[in-house]
């Protein structure tokens, strides 16, 4: 996954700004960005963020749809010897940091996607997450062959 320079939009964004962790990608981009204050604003609101979120107790969902995975759920992903195992994995690491730090998360996901080991990692929290329900599996074909 490639981070585009927050200043050019033209370089590969290989350094972050301490104060933002926005991708730059040369001396003279982080002078121009340091100095604006685009830099300061968004320093601000992701401390705010990261105040809120160490505020609120894990377990407390603001808004939750019919998409939303129950914490008892979610907790299986920690259990999980075969996912442990793939998360020693540096790449894999390095990938899914990128990802939750991408300012895109469609192209960053569509991105991961090309990347074996990411769909690794993503069918086996599925299998976790969704289990396969093989009986139901079983009863849908049959009634489909009647």
């Amino acid at each position: 996954m490639v981070k585009i320079c927050i200043v050019c939009d033209k370089s590969d964004g290989k350094y972050k700004c301490p104060k933002c962790e926005m991708p730059y990608c040369s001396l003279e981009c982080f002078k121009s960005h340091k100095d604006s204050v685009k830099c300061e604003e968004i320093s601000k609101e992701k401390e705010a963020a990261r105040n809120q979120l160490a505020d609120k107790s894990p377990s407390t969902l603001l808004f939750t749809t019919m998409d939303t995975v129950p914490l008892e759920t979610l907790e299986k992903l920690r259990d999980s010897e075969h996912l442990k195992n793939l998360l020693y994995n540096s790449h894999l690491r390095k990938l899914l940091v990128e990802l939750d730090s991408t300012q895109n998360p469609d192209r960053g996901i569509s991105a991961a996607m090309m990347e074996p080991l990411f769909l690794e990692f993503a069918d086996e929290c599925l299998k976790i997450i969704e289990p396969d329900d093989s009986d139901s599996k079983q009863e849908l074909d049959e009634n489909l062959i009647l």
